[in-house]
């Protein structure tokens, strides 16, 4: 099934409120007749959106994926070192019963970079990027990738 093209025009809610003045009345129906008044007096002005390459939204996803992951190996790690700094005994309970747990986020999170670098260097324009990215001093993997992925590839500020 081929896929419909559309045209993506994104406006600040803040511009769209600042633009009519004063008004009085809020409600979905009357947002939305605001809206689409706005969008027809000034879409001379629009500024379309490119949409993501496909790429990068997966990195998007492993982005995130990657800060849960340290979150939580975060979380843990910090419980057992304040519970084992109060009840030494305790604390080496807790860490035993716990291995497992840390040892399987450090695994994904180990998993989940790869697979960064993975798409990064099957794709040509965002190998390129990240090749250019990491030339400069103290800019590593992630970074590298998380600047191209805050971006867009660099086409947004």
């Amino acid at each position: 099934m081929p896929h419909a093209e559309c045209k993506v025009w994104l406006e600040s809610s803040l511009h769209i409120k600042r633009s009519m003045g004063l008004v009085r009345g809020k409600t979905d129906k009357i947002d939305a007749e605001r809206i689409a008044k706005f969008a027809f007096d000034h879409q001379r002005d629009a500024k379309l959106v490119k949409l993501s390459h496909p790429t990068l939204n997966r990195l998007k996803d492993l982005m995130k994926t990657r800060i849960r992951l340290q979150k939580g190996l975060q979380s843990q790690t910090v419980a057992i070192n304040e519970l084992t700094k109060v009840d030494p005994k305790a604390g080496r309970e807790i860490e035993r019963v716990s291995r497992q747990a840390v040892e399987g986020l450090k695994k994904s999170l180990v998993k989940v970079e790869e697979k960064m670098e993975e798409l990064v260097s099957i794709d040509k324009q965002l190998r390129a990027l990240y090749q250019l990215v990491t030339s400069v001093k103290s800019v590593g993997k992630v970074l590298a990738i998380d600047l191209i992925v805050y971006t867009d590839g660099f086409t947004r500020m």
